[in-house]
């Protein structure tokens, strides 16, 4: 190296430590071979969330294989619905790679429509009774119940229905389908479709 030019000595030096970090890159994907294994096994369980993921974090256009592994390797919440959807098979995979902590799914699989998507995820809590297809919540969201230890205090969601940062929703209602409720929200009352929801509490501030 020393007889190399300042520019060269940087450019090996930089090339050296590119090959490390697909090294580590691909050693990462090496502990997510038993996730594929048990995808590729249950896949009718998980394939409209994968496909929704892959569209909104725009990587259509690789193969499926590679684009399950990015997101596992890139993306903590797409573990947590992975293992989520998995159930019971995936309770050795989430000892060994854990998926984002303050994330809490606190229901049965079935319960919740295909395409659902966690955008950050932290300090999340999902127990809704049901919950429809293309379901997108964002961080620091709580879903759950009006009275302490009364899971019939549960809300039912529609389809297509987006809850942004912040948003609480509780209580036996109904949200309707097609619905957004904004940050910061506090939901208590039946939301009917198509319609955006704001403040605390919440109110209808446009029809879609």
């Amino acid at each position: 190296l020393h007889l190399l030019s300042r520019r060269q000595r940087q450019m090996c030096i930089r090339d050296r430590f590119h090959y490390i970090l697909m090294v580590f890159v691909y050693l990462q994907w090496l502990c997510f071979l038993p996730h594929y294994w048990v995808f590729k096994s249950h896949q009718d369980w998980f394939v409209e969330d994968f496909r929704r993921w892959k569209k909104l974090y725009e990587v259509e256009d690789i193969s499926d294989c590679r684009a399950f592994f990015r997101l596992m390797v890139n993306c903590l919440p797409f573990r947590n619905v992975f293992y989520f959807r998995m159930g019971f098979d995936s309770r050795l995979l989430r000892w060994y790679t854990m998926g984002l902590q303050g994330l809490h799914i606190m229901m049965n699989r079935n319960s919740i429509g295909g395409g659902m998507v966690v955008w950050h995820g932290d300090a999340t809590i999902i127990k809704a009774k049901s919950i429809g297809k293309n379901f997108e919540v964002w961080q620091n969201v709580t879903i759950g119940v009006s009275k302490q230890f009364d899971d019939s205090t549960r809300p039912v969601i529609g389809d297509n229905v987006k809850i942004c940062t912040g948003a609480i929703v509780c209580g036996d209602i109904t949200i309707g389908n097609n619905v957004i409720i904004g940050a910061g929200s506090v939901v208590f009352k039946s939301i009917p479709d198509n319609c955006v929801v704001v403040g605390n509490p919440a109110r209808i501030i446009k029809r879609l």
